[in-house]
């Protein structure tokens, strides 16, 4: 059996400042290092044969901090990478909830009927992505432990396709904050929150 545990990447400072990041970047706060930190101890004695991330650099960083100084190989996958917000990388949320009320209201409420600005991903898109990348690990790890760094959006879209969630409910619990870290069990379609490190300023 594959056992696939899932991460989000640590707080990072346009999390801070509650701007949308998408496929742009910026670096783990300091905070985040520390909750990177702690998710590395939680799972220090559980052997992965690998781990795979987004091709963002935080998810990198924090798959750095959390295999410590253990020999365990860092691959980066775009497919695994944060949902494409085009115009609204960058911005602060209270920008883009001015600018396009109707879209922002969608995003949060109505996954079905969002639209994204110009190239951006709809939520069905990044489903499909996640499906796709789910098939090419049972395939590739088949019978390994891996241990996969990414972001909100592609992780509550593995765990939709794993539980068969219809596209409305993909926002439903549990809430990923930073380093939340979940186990997915393939054979019984169904995923586990294990850990969240709530780390203080």
């Amino acid at each position: 059996m594959t056992e696939l545990y899932l991460l989000r990447h640590g707080e990072t400072e346009w999390n801070k400042e509650q701007r949308f990041q998408g496929r742009l970047d910026s670096p783990l706060t300091d905070r985040g290092i520390r909750q990177a930190e702690a998710i590395g101890n939680y799972l220090s004695t559980t052997s992965f044969d690998r781990i795979i991330t987004s091709t963002s650099e935080r998810t990198f960083t924090t798959a750095q901090i959390v295999r410590g100084n253990r020999s365990i190989p860092i691959d980066n996958d775009p497919i695994w990478l944060k949902m494409s917000f085009e115009e609204w990388e960058g911005m602060k949320h209270d920008r883009i909830k001015e600018k396009w009320p109707n879209q922002w209201d969608s995003f949060w409420n109505d996954p079905i009927s969002y639209q994204p600005q110009g190239n951006g991903e709809s939520f069905s898109e990044v489903r499909l992505r996640a499906a796709k990348g789910i098939q090419r690990l049972l395939v590739e790890c088949s019978n390994q432990c891996i241990l996969l760094v990414s972001h909100t959006v592609t992780i509550k879209s593995i765990i939709a396709c794993v539980e068969k969630r219809t596209p409305s409910q993909l926002w439903n619990p549990p809430y990923l904050h930073p380093t939340s870290l979940l186990k997915v069990d393939l054979e019984k379609d169904r995923v586990e929150l294990l850990q969240t490190s709530h780390v203080n300023e």
